[in-house]
């Protein structure tokens, strides 16, 4: 699932009362076309949707689509090893 989109850094500040204030400090942007992060959280390439009863059943349904996406990038394109490493 995408992320939250919370991602402004704040700095804390103490008053003289002994309470404190958070103020904004920088903003987080994407590289490719400068969209402000704030609110519009990161989308992962492949979507998985957790289900309440995977906690309570052991079930990690990220993990799993994680180890399947991985199977197939290798099955379909076999990772080269440097030829040193060779014996």
């Amino acid at each position: 699932m995408p992320t939250a989109g919370g991602v402004i850094s704040t700095g804390r500040r103490t008053l003289i009362d002994g309470s404190s204030v958070a103020t904004p400090g920088r903003g987080w942007f994407t590289i490719d076309k400068g969209v402000n992060m704030e609110h519009h959280g990161a989308v992962p390439d492949y979507m998985v949707k957790d289900m309440p009863q995977d906690i309570a059943e052991g079930r990690d349904r990220q993990l799993a689509e994680a180890v399947e996406v991985l199977r197939r990038i290798v099955r379909e394109t076999p990772p080269e090893f440097p030829t040193h490493l060779e014996k």
